[in-house]
């Protein structure tokens, strides 16, 4: 917020704002949205509440609000005017001096809102969204006109296999990146409006023509990123491009936020041409191979990603990350043995040479371990294996391996009649989903508390969990889930009145 309070004044009639003796005309949405937000500084307004206000009985879609907000950006380009609270809404955040002219009319009505207390999903990312929709009179400044250097172009992000909650990351991952990689001053970043105006300029298609692309931009780099995973288990695969040559890499993240300045310093550092950076025919191989797995495993296409880290533990048989995504593949397919071999041989990796890199798949081998115990079992075994991973993935704040292991824990104890210990260990693992916004995790959470109340001879509190994880099952497509739904529903109706 500005230091000196502006003094700001609207003219109606001309649709023109004046601010510190300078007007600035605009257009009769933008007048109307920046007079809104001008009216109650440092309150955040949702986008219904700006949709109510500016666009009374008339259906327009969000991007009518981007785009007016990047134009008053623009107009106040040297100071923050706006700021973006992702997920709530906007709020005027330069100081204001109200004059005669000025906006009337602040009722204690227009209070801020109160928002919910908790973490809305460990998903951080603070990011202007409005620019990317505000280009169709913005052309991208041609590379002659930047600074000497290498000039980037960083494409939309793929966010097909996320749920659809998540699919604003499109371009707000996008722009974030777009931020990041602004901080090196030997690069030259397209803003993400440039990106989409150059984007028009080829024929409509799924995935832009990398060869077309680099013709009609005349950029030297372009950075391709999909985004896999879900909530507190992301995925991270990129593709840096240069007119002869592909590079591609993976980064494995729990929160997106902590995730891209990681992937915009491994990208600086491959694009600075240092010779640390540029990968091996070797690397280069097993990086696609990886790539490609993960690919396939967010398709839910077990057997051929494990073929693809089955060829890449070929070259780097102590590769800690591939270990660790076989295990768990072995696991889903039912195959607790092969699990357990793989998870002890990583954390025997770990154990010999700890590093950042490696350390935080302790806590989730411990997990893969006990629920493997579990398949085979061997509850008593299982039970110190995923207290340990709760501990662990606690202080780590993985709170998505968290949930799973409370989760687990719980379904050990119910499967010990253990109702007792059962129940807090469930509650917790559905509220930690719940605060992830994983869709998955919810569903499974509440069938796992019909169990629980089903078991506990409560069909009335089952049939409410039950019928929870059914809609949302049902509505957010989770297909895997549906027969032990089915599975449950037969248990209720056969169970004695």
């Amino acid at each position: 917020m500005s230091e000196q309070p502006a003094c700001i004044a609207f003219d109606d009639l001309s649709g023109s704002v004046t601010v510190n003796g300078v007007s600035y005309n605009l257009r009769p949405k933008t007048y109307e949205l920046l007079k809104l937000l001008a009216s109650a500084p440092g309150r955040v307004f949702s986008k219904a509440d700006i949709l109510t206000a500016v666009w009374p009985d008339t259906v327009v879609e969000e991007q009518a609000i981007f785009q007016c907000v990047n134009e008053v950006r623009k107009t106040f380009a040297a100071t923050e005017a706006i700021k973006t609270y992702p997920r709530k809404g906007y709020a005027w955040v330069l100081a204001a001096e109200p004059t005669a002219a000025a906006v009337a009319g602040k009722t204690a009505s227009q209070q801020p809102p109160l928002w919910p207390v908790w973490v809305a999903a460990t998903l951080v990312l603070v990011i202007a969204l409005s620019a990317w929709l505000s280009v169709s009179d913005r052309k991208a400044a041609p590379a002659s006109t930047m600074q000497s250097g290498k000039t980037l172009l960083v494409l939309p992000v793929n966010v097909q296999q996320l749920d659809s909650s998540q699919h604003w990351l499109r371009y707000g991952a996008m722009d974030a990146l777009i931020q990041q990689l602004q901080t090196d001053k030997q690069l030259n970043v397209y803003q993400l409006a440039d990106v989409l105006a150059i984007l028009q300029r080829l024929p409509a298609a799924a995935e832009p023509d990398i060869s077309a692309l680099f013709a009609v931009s005349g950029v030297s780099e372009i950075v391709q990123l999909e985004l896999t995973g879900v909530p507190g288990d992301y995925h991270l695969l990129y593709t840096l491009y240069r007119p002869d040559s592909r590079n591609k890499g993976l980064l494995h993240s729990n929160r997106i936020e902590q995730g891209l300045p990681l992937l915009a310093q491994q990208l600086s550092t491959a694009l600075a041409g240092h010779p640390a950076a540029a990968p091996g025919f070797d690397q280069q191989f097993q990086n696609d191979l990886l790539a490609t797995a993960l690919t396939f495993l967010a398709a839910d296409e077990l057997d051929s990603a494990r073929s693809f880290i089955e060829s890449a533990l070929v070259s780097e048989p102590d590769h800690v990350f591939a270990l660790y995504l076989l295990a768990g593949i072995h696991l889903q397919q039912q195959q607790p043995q092969n699990t357990l071999t793989l998870s002890k041989r990583a954390l025997s990796l770990i154990g010999a040479n700890p590093s950042p890199n490696t350390s935080p798949y302790h806590a989730r081998l411990l997990f893969l371990q006990g629920t493997a115990r579990l398949q085979l079992g061997e509850l008593t075994a299982a039970a110190p294996l995923l207290t340990e991973a709760a501990a662990l993935t606690y202080r780590d704040q993985d709170w998505l391996y968290y949930a799973y292991s409370q989760a687990m824990a719980g379904n050990n104890a119910l499967l010990q009649r253990d109702f007792a210990t059962a129940y807090p260990l469930l509650s917790t693992a559905l509220q930690y989903q719940q605060l992830l916004a994983c869709p998955q995790g919810i569903a499974q959470s509440q069938l796992d508390l019909a169990s629980y109340f089903l078991l506990t001879e409560q069909p009335e509190q089952a049939q409410q969990y039950l019928q929870q994880s059914k809609q949302l099952a049902t509505r957010q497509g989770l297909v895997k889930l549906l027969p032990d739904i089915a599975h449950l529903e037969l248990a209720l109706q056969q169970q004695p009145l």
